[in-house]
């Protein structure tokens, strides 16, 4: 489910700090655009609900990994 990818994909990010997002896709079995959209998602939530320590670290993965692209 997407629950289920968008937790795997948290997971991967935390313990593989410097992954890319192309290899994210290759893990999960899905497309970089996929990806994509599944952080924005997890940022729109993390803004709008939790704790201010889990919110900082989501928006500022999310904003690493979107706007590297793969580099």
């Amino acid at each position: 489910t997407r629950f289920e990818r968008q937790r795997r994909l948290l997971d991967l990010i935390r313990t593989q700090p410097g992954i890319r997002v192309p290899k994210i896709a290759k893990q999960l079995g899905v497309s970089e655009g996929t990806v994509r959209n599944d952080l924005r998602t997890l940022a729109h939530r993390s803004r709008s609900r939790g704790c201010a320590a889990a919110q900082w670290w989501v928006l500022t993965v999310v904003k690493a990994l979107l706007f590297r692209r793969g580099r």
